[in-house]
């Protein structure tokens, strides 16, 4: 079974993105591989092209996932989660979720916590 690779929108914490590429995950940052400010859309276009889930707090590309297609967002609510904690709920949504069943699937990070 494949890795999830992600694109992480401008306002994840840099610390859980250091720990999911700490852990060996492939994590793409707006500010690094698209210009911070990009429209969501643009984004979900972006995540779907290149097989990118989107990894993000923002509720805008839950409702965006309605009318697009898209390769899978998980969205997380909570400010407070612990690096560890976070990385240890990704992997638990990798090993359950099979990479081919995420296609437009939106996940809420804190079920896996």
């Amino acid at each position: 079974m494949g890795r999830m690779k992600f694109l992480a929108d401008e306002h994840v914490d840099s610390a859980y993105l250091s720990a999911l590429r700490s852990n060996g995950y492939t994590v793409l940052a707006v500010g690094d591989a698209y210009e911070a400010g990009d429209s969501d859309d643009r984004l979900i276009a972006a995540g779907r092209a290149e097989n990118l889930v989107i990894l993000t707090n923002d509720v805008d590309f839950v409702r965006l996932a309605r009318n697009h297609d898209h390769s899978g967002i998980i969205k997380y609510d909570r400010f407070d989660h612990t690096p560890r904690d976070f990385v240890r709920a990704i992997d638990r949504i990798d090993r359950h979720i099979p990479i081919s069943e995420f296609d437009d699937h939106v996940e809420w990070l804190e079920n896996w916590l």
